[in-house]
């Protein structure tokens, strides 16, 4: 038997579309205070001159302030791309470039 909205029904209920997480809100609240404390940052130093700071620093400031968009450029000229579509049943033929 089936379960949930029928076929056809509007949706209703849930978040509407735009309002923020609160979970995530208070998540990078919490971050961006951590990150701020000037005695995380001095604690922060001394296991960077160490050595020992771990992998929960980035992921503290991707939560907080978001992760960096990666932008990659393409410079390399291309040849263009020339596609023959092939009716079914059709097979590979020459071309004629004139």
């Amino acid at each position: 038997m089936a379960r949930g909205r029928p076929k056809g029904a509007p949706k209703t209920g849930g978040r509407k579309k735009g309002t923020p997480n609160k979970a995530t809100r208070e998540i990078r609240e919490a971050s961006q205070a951590l990150l701020e404390d000037p005695a995380y940052i001095a604690a922060l130093k001394t296991r960077l001159r160490e050595g020992t700071a771990g992998a929960v620093e980035p992921l503290l400031y991707h939560y907080a302030y978001g992760k960096p968009k990666e932008t990659i450029e393409h410079n390399v000229p291309m040849a263009p791309v020339i596609i023959d579509l092939l009716q079914p049943g059709e097979g590979l033929k020459p071309r004629d470039d004139d």
